[in-house]
């Protein structure tokens, strides 16, 4: 109890901090610093309160090398992929002798290449990008080798497909944006798949990538018609536009959205509830990227099964960084379809008598 107060009251300094700094370019307003947060090489508490934990954080032994340091790939800075990637970091090093370092990276595709290169990375990705890494397909289509090595250890939440733009703009429809200027958010791995969906919906729009505090600049003064993404909801930049101006959510057509599920049934449609924003008075009907976090599968077992264990019993703390993290469930693991568990986190899994489906049995 503790040791989860001493974490609580991390969040709590590290956001003050967050909200008296400057924000740059490519921040949201979820912003935590880049970490090393934890003592590092220093376990939380004391070791006969770890080991009441299952936590033998004395036998995690990094590859028998002399380097104790996991590198996160995380996401762009100030994302939701870095933000959870950096609570991940401090909830680790508080209670194990594991020391990381969170790096900003391009996104889930450049994660996944990074992880099956790497024994000692981990990272967040999400479901169709470990699939078309696998096939060379989609990101991976000028490879020149499958991706491999990449192993499951706990789930994070759906990436769903949001499209908005300013009621006085009067686009309402998706048909009003052909021909408009679409901010699809920083230069990363769901730029593609984004367009794949507006050319479903049979319009041409003219694509930009902009950080997400330029693209609400730039759709208050008219530079750009609307702004699409993929990721949790709610959404920094909806969240914030919102305060100020009148938003109009763009549906996908659901014959749209049935045609490219049977096209990709890596990407499910789900909903987000209205509600969710000021200005979404309907149920809003989607489809996502599964975002969970992965390893390479020559991960010590240890290590992977302290990483999971952590994570899915704490994640009301992880909760505190990204709302999302409520997700970090063991109900939500089907959810993970293209990729094997470790058999570090298999092994957490069974202990908690945890249904795994096949597909991910190592």
């Amino acid at each position: 109890m503790k040791r989860i107060t001493a974490i609580i009251l991390s969040f709590v300094m590290l956001f003050a901090f967050a909200a008296c700094g400057d924000t740059k370019a490519g921040d949201t307003d979820n912003k935590v610093p880049e970490t090393n947060q934890g003592k590092s090489g220093q376990p939380g508490g004391n070791s006969a309160d770890n080991n009441k934990d299952g936590l033998n954080v004395e036998s995690i032994d990094l590859m028998n090398l002399s380097e104790d340091m996991l590198k996160i790939a995380g996401g762009a800075s100030g994302g939701m992929y870095y933000t959870l990637s950096t609570a991940v970091a401090q909830l680790i090093e508080s209670n194990t002798n594991i020391r990381l370092q969170v790096e900003a990276t391009e996104g889930g595709s450049a994660n996944v290449s990074q992880v099956s290169g790497n024994p000692l990375i981990i990272g967040m990705t999400s479901t169709p990008l470990v699939y078309e890494g696998a096939h060379q397909t989609g990101w991976a289509k000028d490879a020149t080798a499958p991706v491999d090595g990449i192993a499951a250890l706990f789930p994070c939440y759906p990436s769903a497909f949001g499209c908005y733009a300013l009621a006085s703009s009067g686009i309402e429809t998706i048909d009003d944006l052909d021909g408009k200027t679409v901010c699809l958010g920083p230069a990363g791995s769901s730029y593609d798949w984004q367009l794949k969906i507006y050319d479903a919906c049979g319009i041409s729009i003219n694509p930009v990538s902009l950080a997400w505090s330029d693209a609400v600049s730039s759709l208050k003064d008219g530079t750009i018609d609307a702004c699409s993404f993929s990721g949790a909801h709610p959404f920094a930049s909806c969240t914030e536009i919102q305060l100020t101006n009148e938003v109009n959510f763009i549906q996908i057509p659901d014959e749209v959205l049935e045609k490219l599920l049977e096209n990709d049934p890596t990407r499910p449609i789900v909903t987000i509830d209205a509600g969710t924003y000021t200005y979404m008075t309907e149920d809003y009907r989607t489809l996502c990227e599964y975002s969970f976090f992965m390893c390479n599968e020559d991960l010590p077992e240890d290590a992977a099964y302290a990483i999971t264990k952590l994570a899915i019993e704490n994640s009301e703390i992880l909760n505190l960084a990204v709302a999302a993290a409520k997700d970090i469930t063991p109900d939500k693991l089907d959810n993970i379809t293209t990729a094997k568990l470790h058999p570090g986190a298999y092994r957490y899994y069974q202990e908690i008598g945890v249904d795994v489906p096949e597909t991910m049995i190592p």
